[in-house]
């Protein structure tokens, strides 16, 4: 049996044994373009629109928003369970890591790491800041009637053991999410 070695496809004079991961076209280390799969050609290695480029502004705008949202709600709702709360946060993030990839358009990466976890952060310190103004609110209320209201500043009345609980809630969720994001556990979940 006479078998050639195969060659690149864009220098026939240089044998290889390397194909590319996306259209196992043979290619050499000139040609080669290394990508987190594996090593493309230059056609198939430099497509934008992969699961690794950037999504587009309004995919970000959507993330970022869902994020901001989803960290408000489970920082809110997950630390008034206290210690439960931190528990629970684990799979509320990844779910909403779940829904962060939706957002995307299943975009990975760096950037979308960062956002989530900026994002949910931030959304859990709008909830703190949310239930500061609440109690501060209620001690206005709690007032006789006809006393004029103090002077308050609404950041007095974040209390601080509460207040570290959702803080960590808020960041095991981010933590979650992004794990979410980088690595399923047990299969696709979308």
């Amino acid at each position: 049996m006479n078998e050639t070695a195969p060659t690149c496809a864009k220098h026939p004079k240089v044998t290889t044994y390397v194909r590319c991961a996306a259209c196992s076209t043979p290619i050499c280390d000139r040609c080669a373009v290394e990508t987190a799969v594996g090593y493309k050609c230059r056609d198939c290695g430099t497509q934008r629109g992969g699961a690794y480029s950037p999504p587009s502004a309004p995919r970000a705008l959507a993330a970022g928003l869902v994020g901001l949202a989803a960290g408000a709600l489970g920082a809110g709702v997950l630390g008034m369970l206290g210690f439960w709360g931190i528990i629970l946060a684990i799979p509320y993030g990844r779910f909403i890591g779940t829904l962060l990839l939706k957002a995307s358009g299943r975009k990975v990466g760096l950037f979308i790491d960062i956002l989530a976890g900026i994002s949910l952060v931030l959304g859990g310190l709008a909830a703190m800041a949310g239930e500061a103004i609440v109690r501060c609110q209620l001690f206005l209320r709690s007032l006789p009637p006809g006393t004029p209201p103090p002077a308050v500043n609404p950041l007095l009345f974040i209390t601080p053991c509460a207040d570290v609980v959702t803080l960590i809630i808020a960041g095991v969720i981010a933590a979650a999410a992004i794990s979410r994001l980088r690595m399923p556990w047990g299969g696709r979940w979308f």
